[in-house]
């Protein structure tokens, strides 16, 4: 996998005086620029995590590194 073919989500939570804040960070690659989304509704945070989680399994196909073994 090079490094334009790597994906990262990032989700944080945090409570903020008396509501939580949800933020979503999605990257592809390094050349591409990151989304980002915050939510104040749980309900609609998981909806978007749920979306780029699903867009994982849209990317590329890659081989699993193999293992080897030595005897």
């Amino acid at each position: 996998m090079t490094d334009d073919e790597a994906r990262v989500i990032v989700v944080r939570a945090w409570r903020d005086i008396d509501r939580s804040i949800i933020r979503v960070i999605a990257a592809a690659g390094v050349t591409t620029i990151a989304r980002q989304w915050a939510f104040s509704d749980v309900a609609e945070a998981c909806k978007q995590i749920e979306e780029v989680i699903r867009e994982l399994d849209d990317g590329p196909p890659h081989e699993a590194p193999r293992r080897t073994t030595e005897r």
